[in-house]
């Protein structure tokens, strides 16, 4: 735009000349917010006050310049100003900042009132805040109780950094303990030391409790015989905190597929809010095929639970197995008849076709045309079409974020007419809509990944379907942990798969270019595939959670169903991702016009069938002779008062009625092994 370039340039008088032409342009506003940016030191404060309250309710521009204008005003100790200037803002930095101006023009008391909440979090606040929490500290508002609180919450959320910062503010006896549980956290078996924790101190059980916590990350083995021969009894720890740890260990044992895990989670008491538990102690009985236990724990879900498609294919899958099929069909009969990853692995079983459900939105034309006029949306659309993303995705959330169900529907409808299939797809998943699949699933640069996914031997649908859940076609998209664009590529391993591709990245930036990152992406996408071995449950694993962590889940020795594997995988986040990805995969073959491949040829079983060892009836077993054959043995599991496991052998027969969880049967013996991932990931999976 040449007032934009006049701008640039410094020719404010070709600049206003320019712009007063434009002031009916949608991105006029662009034009004054820059302006004023590049000229808050020089510009009246009443211009600023006004543009900033003329656009609160109506551009994400406002709040942008009010940043600006109180961070300049506080960097320069302007504090009356910046008293004045204030508008209420949910951004921290601004918060501290009004607060030290209350300070520093002597309203002690407003500046420290509710302070409380801006201190009491387990992440560092702004810079802007450490001045005013220095001041609230030297005047002896925190207290040794108030700096423990925020250390529990850093040391909860492992900031550790953090934690040691804040030392600081306790007094020296205090701090000893402090750093003790920071040396805990990095090496948890100093718990161990009955020197460090022979006193007693308010916070000792609760290092102690963290240290158990990591080491059942690490090894659940391990942190459960320390718990149970020596912890456990050395100290005084309350019904809560007993629960925290053996809760810890069983999870990690659940997570890492152990097999006394059914035990120890049999024997936790259950806390109405603890929905991961109740499903985990499904998920270990589907694990180790413990068809009973399985079922009865599903009975112990709560009634929504239990509705779930998730837990209804679950309950029929396991009544199969159990030899109630009249049972299991009718579950499976009534999931069928809906669109989803569990209604389509039920269509399987009854080896019936999918229904898809598709049902586009209704066009409502006075709606429609009222958003068009949208002043937001129009700076939206204009933004869109210059190919300024960032901005245009401000504006079309800012202009949205109020509308209801209806709008919604038309708005996505608008920007799936321009082309903006991310917005569109984003916006319709706001509202309970989900069946208009040509908005939620488009074809978008169809001939590229078409040619990419061929040159690479990948199935297209599956390419579509892996890039609508990695990016939902967002050119430009980033990831926190530095993932980028359509295929969401670390830019180190987009770097190893530039050999001989003629692409050199200078820069990552380059990534969010379209034919870049399909290359690179379907490049990667196939290596792991044939790593594989074409295995796609495998693979999208890999592709999510990385190629060492998947090979650790493939059981050794056995084989797993793919629909048991898949749901045992310890990553919420790599679970829902696969299960969505298996869902999308059919919808864009009915899409692209391909044959219909059912989830079951896709989802084979995972993992090796054991060894087949051939032996004479006349050959005695040999016994164990050293240390590398020592036998397993049975060794106690933590009980609830009262309860009791039986030997296998012992166990009546599962009844399957909801109370029957005393009488499950499980495996009782140990052996090491590593735990590398817990359940820290729980996003919630996108409605499909």
């Amino acid at each position: 735009m040449a007032a934009e370039q006049a701008l640039k340039r410094g020719s404010i008088t070709q600049f206003k000349q320019l712009s007063q032409q434009l002031k009916t342009y949608p991105l006029y506003p662009y034009l004054r917010y820059e302006y004023l940016r590049t000229r808050l030191h020089k510009r009246p404060s009443d211009e600023i006050a006004t543009f900033i309250d003329t656009y609160h309710d109506d551009s994400p521009l406002s709040s942008k310049l009010h940043f600006r204008w109180i961070k300049q005003l506080a960097q320069k100790g302007r504090w009356k100003a910046v008293k004045q200037s204030y508008r209420a803002s949910s951004n921290i930095t601004l918060q501290c900042y009004y607060r030290r101006a209350l300070l520093n023009t002597g309203d002690q008391g407003a500046a420290f009132d509710g302070l409380e909440q801006l201190w009491l979090v387990g992440h560092s606040q702004p810079r802007a805040c450490d001045p005013l929490f220095t001041a609230w500290h030297k005047a002896g508002f925190i207290d040794d109780e108030l700096a423990w609180q925020r250390i529990q919450l850093a040391m909860e959320k492992r900031k550790l950094t953090l934690s040691r910062y804040l030392t600081r503010f306790l007094s020296r006896k205090e701090r000893i303990w402090a750093n003790r549980w920071i040396q805990v956290h990095r090496k948890p078996s100093r718990i161990l030391s009955q020197k460090r924790f022979i006193n007693a101190h308010p916070m000792r059980n609760t290092i102690l409790v963290h240290g158990l916590k990591r080491m059942a990350r690490k090894d659940p083995v391990q942190a459960a015989d320390m718990w149970q021969s020596k912890i456990k009894a050395r100290y005084d720890f309350s019904d809560d905190e007993v629960m925290t740890v053996e809760r810890a260990i069983a999870m990690a044992m659940a997570l890492r597929n152990r097999p006394e895990a059914l035990s120890w989670l049999a024997v936790l008491e259950e806390r109405p809010a603890d929905q991961s538990l109740r499903e985990w102690r499904v998920r270990t009985a589907l694990n180790q095929q413990n068809w009973d236990a399985a079922l009865a724990w599903l009975y112990q879900l709560n009634d929504e639970e239990q509705q779930t498609p998730r837990w209804q294919y679950w309950r029929a899958r396991v009544l199969a197995a159990l030899d109630q099929p009249l049972q299991a069909e009718a579950i499976y009969t009534e999931l069928a008849m809906k669109r989803g990853y569990y209604s389509f692995l039920a269509a399987d079983k009854l080896q019936r076709p999918y229904h898809f459900r598709h049902a586009p939105l209704q066009q409502n034309e006075l709606l429609t045309t009222n958003i068009e006029q949208h002043p937001g949306i129009l700076r939206a659309q204009e933004l869109f079409a210059l190919g300024r993303a960032v901005e245009a995705r401000r504006e079309w959330f800012f202009a949205t974020r109020y509308m209801v169900d209806e709008q919604l529907h038309q708005a996505g409808r608008l920007a799936h007419r321009w082309g903006w299939h991310d917005r569109a797809i984003m916006t319709v998943a706001r509202t309970d809509h989900r069946d208009d699949l040509d908005i939620r699933f488009p074809l978008v640069h169809r001939d590229k990944i078409t040619v990419k996914a061929r040159e690479n031997n990948i199935d297209t649908a599956l390419a579509f379907a892996l890039i609508r859940q990695e990016s939902a076609f967002t050119a430009d998209a980033r990831s926190s942990a530095g993932a980028m664009g359509l295929m969401q590529l670390m830019p180190r391993t987009a770097k190893q798969l530039t050999r001989g591709t003629g692409i050199r990245l200078k820069n990552r930036m380059q990534l969010i270019d379209v034919e870049t990152n399909l290359k690179l992406g379907m490049k990667h996408l196939g290596k792991v595939l044939r790593r594989f071995d074409n295995n796609p449950l495998l693979a999208l694993a890999a592709y999510n959670a990385g190629e060492a962590r998947v090979k650790r889940w493939i059981p050794k020795n056995r084989q797993v169903d793919a629909d048991i594997w898949a749901e045992t995988i310890p990553y919420n986040e790599t679970r829902n991702y696969i299960q969505n990805i298996m869902v999308f995969t059919p919808i864009y073959e009915q899409h692209l016009g391909q044959p219909l491949t059912p989830l079951a040829q896709r989802m084979v079983p995972i993992g090796s069938p054991p060894p087949v060892v051939a032996q004479s009836p006349h050959i005695e077993m040999q016994q164990p002779s050293g240390p590398s054959e020592t036998l397993k043995i049975a060794e106690p599991l933590p009980m609830k008062k009262g309860a009791t496991i039986l030997p296998l052998e012992n166990q009546p027969k599962q009844s399957n009625e909801k109370d029957a969880i005393s009488n499950v049967k499980t495996m009782h013996y140990r052996e090491t092994i590593t735990l590398n991932h817990t359940e820290w990931d729980n996003p919630e999976q996108e409605g499909i």
